[in-house]
């Protein structure tokens, strides 16, 4: 598990987008994140570091199936790079919206077994559109989501409910412009 996380840590992607800063890369950081993704992956939305030491003692010897998720991890990190633009990245290399985005992502892929979006220009602006005005609090009766996704990002983010709220709100954007 630990040997996968630090494999996946060093996708160039992650770089290209400013995800890590050199100091938690020094600290390791990196891998830890990348960790939290894959317990993502196998587990679904748990609390912020729920599992993590648990999958690092459990998988040490063996971790069945690690070229599925490897497989897989690579499929969404592609599905997200089909998103991300020069102009969008500063809002996704956050954490907390990158774990939603990859969360999202990772949901559009195991509902539809699709490698790419149809329409990744447009999944791309409708999610930026939403989380840049939750960023701003540019909130619109029309669209409870905008409040909704700025709530759980701004406080107790790593919540898991939290979390889930973040994940239903932008796998229902993608649902709305994917069609799924």
């Amino acid at each position: 598990f630990k040997l996968l996380a630090e494999r996946l840590a060093d996708n160039s992607f992650f770089q290209k987008v400013g995800l890590f800063t050199p100091r938690e890369l020094r600290r390791m950081l990196d891998i830890e994140y990348v960790s939290e993704l894959l317990i993502l992956e196998i587990f679904g939305i748990t609390n912020k570091k729920d599992l993590l030491e648990s999958s690092y003692i459990n998988y040490d010897e063996e971790f069945p199936l690690e070229t599925e998720y490897e497989d897989d991890f690579n499929i969404i990190v592609n599905l997200i790079r089909s998103l991300i633009t020069d102009e969008t990245k500063a809002l996704f290399k956050t954490k907390s919206n990158f774990y939603t985005l990859f969360g999202s992502s990772l949901k559009f892929y195991k509902t539809t077994n699709k490698t790419q979006f149809d329409n990744p220009k447009n999944v791309g602006e409708a999610l930026f559109e939403l989380v840049n005005a939750a960023k701003l609090n540019k909130f619109d009766d029309d669209q409870q989501e905008i409040e909704a996704y700025s709530d759980a990002v701004s406080r107790a983010a790593s919540d898991k409910s939290r979390r889930v709220q973040r994940q239903d709100i932008l796998v229902n954007i993608i649902r709305k412009v994917e069609g799924f």
